[in-house]
């Protein structure tokens, strides 16, 4: 029982993972296409600020899934030393760039009020 849940676990991840890449790319393309045509009507200048948007709401969410893949994947691995510094490496990436990528569109720390 345990090697099935085991192998479902494992596919779980693998899945959560792709779908990570999925969402990364498919915001991409879309934020991209949305900013051709902005670009095209309304000028580079205002349409490129809404795309730098665009694009760091999209890495939150890819890094969000990519977070939850790691956190499946240590729980379904042996507890060790190394799957806890992956998780703690990969929260810390998260966070940093989570924060840094908020600065970058809202141009304000997260803990700061609108």
């Amino acid at each position: 029982m345990d090697e099935v849940v085991h192998t479902f676990a494992v596919a779980g991840v693998r899945i959560i993972t792709l779908a990570a890449a999925f969402l990364l790319l498919l915001g991409f393309a879309i934020s991209s296409v949305k900013w051709i045509m902005q670009a095209s009507s309304e000028g580079i200048s205002p349409a490129y600020s809404t795309y730098r948007m665009k694009i760091g709401r999209t890495i939150l969410i890819g890094l969000e899934v990519l977070l939850a893949a790691t956190i499946l994947k240590s729980i379904v691995a042996p507890p060790t030393v190394e799957a806890l510094a992956l998780i703690l490496y990969t929260v810390a990436i998260r966070t940093v760039l989570g924060w840094t990528t908020t600065l970058d569109i809202y141009g304000r720390w997260p803990w700061q009020k609108p």
